[in-house]
């Protein structure tokens, strides 16, 4: 598994930085019914401000009513410039980077 070979570097920033792309991962896998559960129970996503997980969020191929109904409950309604021009698909090399910490 390559998180145990990341680990075998024995680097903290790496760890936490693969900790994270592996948390943003499991939102694409998730089942709709537990997301909620699993955004409260996240180590690392729990910890982000939820308008910045929203482009994930929009990338999910379930995302519709259901999953946006969620999100709003989670996070609160948005305005559509908050979801940008496209509506999701993007995730811009700022927001990347705030999120991963590299």
């Amino acid at each position: 598994m390559y998180q145990d070979m990341i680990a075998k570097f024995n680097i903290p920033g790496l760890n936490k930085q693969y900790e994270m792309i592996r948390e943003l991962g499991n939102i694409f896998v998730v089942q709709p019914s537990i997301l909620k559960l699993y955004l409260g129970e996240s180590a690392m996503l729990g910890r982000i401000n939820g308008k910045l997980l929203r482009p994930f969020f929009l990338m999910r191929v379930d995302y519709g009513d259901h999953l946006k109904k969620l999100w709003d409950e989670i996070v609160g309604k948005s305005k559509q410039q908050e979801l940008g021009a496209g509506g999701g698909g993007h995730v811009d090399r700022g927001l990347w980077l705030e999120l991963t910490g590299s």
